[in-house]
């Protein structure tokens, strides 16, 4: 058997098994290191006596299947079909997942299961609790191709065999074909009597599935594009650098290599591609919105859904929020919405350079005492203290960032929350990884950044 490791923080996180490989004792023991941070990770592969396997103990239960080529746990991917053992450990790894609960860092995960796909072929993305798991694989290969005359050919099939294959037209099945294999045989043609683009193909021996793949297409005809790299534009510029160079393409050239299809065929595929690719433009993004003057009741209603989700934290940035004038009564309405959230901290974070113009940290810490709506809902037992925090500088965009949990989402909004009627402006909806990262930043530049602070906090009778 060959044998391959992924090791972590000095502890085992994954292993495979191989069998069934010619000249597998011939296998040179490997290993390759890579460091995540300051920590290495090491793929090793060796040779091991097939009686490893059989001595394995510890884990609960095994499972047992067959992976079709491409599938993204076969560590063969397209070359074969992989019969699969896999045998599940409940005890995970300390350095993935500890007996309190805690886990393993997100972008640090990424990176681990990158490398076990770099090396092992596998990717465990959607089901990362394989860490910690051990699984024999062997392969099950077998060689066809298409020919000229549209047939299919099959090599090195064994008596007992039985082969399926099942000609299509895109998803339509035109055409099945049943072979059993008598004796071993070298090569076999399976003619077609249909004009097919693609086809499926099981094998079995002795009644039982060992190869199964589904889709199969062969490329007759590609066509290149291709076109030669002039030399660079040089643009001088004034402040942003020194100058920036402009690539410049020639005329592009068009070559086919192959069989063309029909002159029908290729109009209607040329129609088709054309009209999917109208209905894809045609889609919105749920991650975008274009807000125009007098939509307000739109954007109220994406800001809102966030802030009311808010359980650990929610993070208000918007240096003008406190400009006086027409803005303060939609600054009122906001900070009426944000004392009614659940989340346990309720942070504003505001700029003023003039005191005539906006409202500084007291001023609003006054106002917020002075409003009754604002003054009642944070007499609620269940609420907190609203930390209100003037910056020394403004930041342009706007956002609104939430916490639950380890889980981090928001927006960046295009205007500022007192102004959202009377623009032209986006908002968009910031994934995890996003919002974190502007949070993150943000964090640290507060702390050398906050003017003045005041935590608004009723006194509770």
């Amino acid at each position: 058997m060959i044998k391959d490791t992924i090791t972590y923080k000095n502890q085992t996180i994954f292993t495979l098994y191989h069998k069934d490989f010619p000249d597998e004792q011939l296998t040179v023991k490997r290993r390759i290191k890579e460091h995540i941070k300051k920590h290495l990770i090491i793929f090793t592969e060796e040779y091991v006596p097939d009686a490893e396997w059989d001595n394995l103990t510890g884990y609960a239960w095994e499972e047992q299947g067959l992976l079709i080529p491409k599938e993204k746990y076969n560590p063969y991917y397209e070359r074969a079909c992989a019969n699969m053992t896999h045998r599940i450990y409940p005890d995970k790894p300390s350095v993935i997942c500890q007996k309190n609960g805690r886990t393993i860092g997100e972008d640090e995960l990424v990176e681990v299961l990158s490398f076990i796909e770099k090396y092992m072929g596998m990717d465990i993305e959607a089901h990362p609790v394989f860490l910690g798991d051990v699984f024999l694989f062997s392969p099950s290969e077998f060689q066809y191709h298409s020919n000229k005359d549209n047939s299919i050919i099959f090599h090195e099939l064994k008596a007992g065999m039985k082969v399926i294959v099942r000609l299509k037209n895109q998803h339509n099945i035109l055409q099945s074909k049943i072979v059993d294999i008598t004796s071993d045989t070298e090569e076999l043609e399976i003619k077609a009597e249909c004009n097919w683009d693609n086809h499926d193909v099981e094998i079995y021996k002795d009644n039982a599935l060992i190869y199964l793949n589904r889709d199969i297409s062969y490329m007759r005809c590609v066509h290149l594009s291709f076109s030669m790299a002039g030399r660079k534009k040089r643009i001088p510029l004034t402040i942003l650098r020194e100058y920036y160079d402009l690539e410049q393409k020639g005329k592009p050239s068009t070559s086919v290599v192959g069989i063309p299809p029909e002159p029908a065929q290729e109009a209607l595929d040329e129609i088709n591609g054309t009209l999917v690719h109208k209905i894809n433009n045609a889609k919105a993004s749920d991650k975008f919105i274009f807000i125009r003057p007098g939509e307000r009741d739109i954007a109220m209603k994406r800001i809102a859904d966030i802030i009311f989700r808010a359980k650990d934290e929610l993070w208000l940035i918007d240096s003008y929020f406190t400009d006086k004038g027409s803005g303060l009564h939609q600054m009122t309405d906001w900070l009426r919405l944000i004392v009614n959230s659940a989340a346990a901290s309720k942070n504003i974070v505001f700029y003023c350079n003039n005191e005539s113009k906006a409202l500084n940290a007291t001023q609003l810490d006054n106002y917020v005492k002075a409003d009754p709506v604002i003054w009642e809902a944070m007499a609620a037992p269940q609420n907190s203290e609203l930390h209100l925090l003037q910056t020394k500088t403004a930041i342009h965009d706007r956002f609104l960032i939430i916490r639950n949990g380890d889980e981090y989402t928001g927006l960046a909004i295009g205007t500022s929350f007192n102004s959202l009627n009377s623009n032209h402006y986006c908002i968009h909806t910031l994934a995890h990884k996003e919002a974190r990262e502007v949070i993150q930043t943000l964090y640290d530049w507060l702390r050398t950044n906050i003017a003045a602070q005041e935590d608004c906090k009723h006194e509770k009778r």
